[in-house]
């Protein structure tokens, strides 16, 4: 019954490839850079070509970010009728000021409002408790 290797036994491809295949003659092989470097035995080595480096890229201009802004963000899940209303807030403000308004910026204004008017606040505050409890 023949012996079975274990797996460390087995000899390196270095080591297998010197003693198969030994050239006659004793001038080490010299490894090609590229495979466009080989020669041939008895041919002159060829001198390395120093090829153009391309030129690193430019750094593209960055658009300029949005200023940050501190403050906490929240989700607001709207029905359709608050929704609605919402979106037509912003449309007419959007119309009167002849810019864009960001929906966040109706929103901070009504707050701000609501917190300074106690007129306002009120009303906001009766119109909660008018509404059923979400859950």
């Amino acid at each position: 019954m023949a012996e079975r290797k274990r797996a460390g036994a087995r000899r390196s491809l270095a080591a297998a490839a010197s003693t198969k295949g030994r050239r006659n003659d004793d001038t080490p092989v010299e490894h090609p850079q590229h495979p466009d470097q080989i020669t041939l035995p008895g041919t002159p080595v060829p001198v390395a070509v120093a090829e153009p480096v391309a030129a690193p890229p430019q750094p593209r201009e960055v658009p300029a970010a949005r200023p940050a802004r501190g403050g906490s963000k929240y989700t607001a899940v709207l029905d359709d009728d608050t929704r609605d209303a919402f979106e037509h807030l912003a449309r007419v403000a959007r119309r009167r000021l002849g810019r864009h308004v960001d929906r966040i910026e109706v929103l901070s204004a009504l707050v701000l409002l609501a917190a300074d008017d106690a007129s306002l606040r009120d009303q906001v505050i009766a119109m909660i408790g008018k509404q059923a409890p979400r859950r």
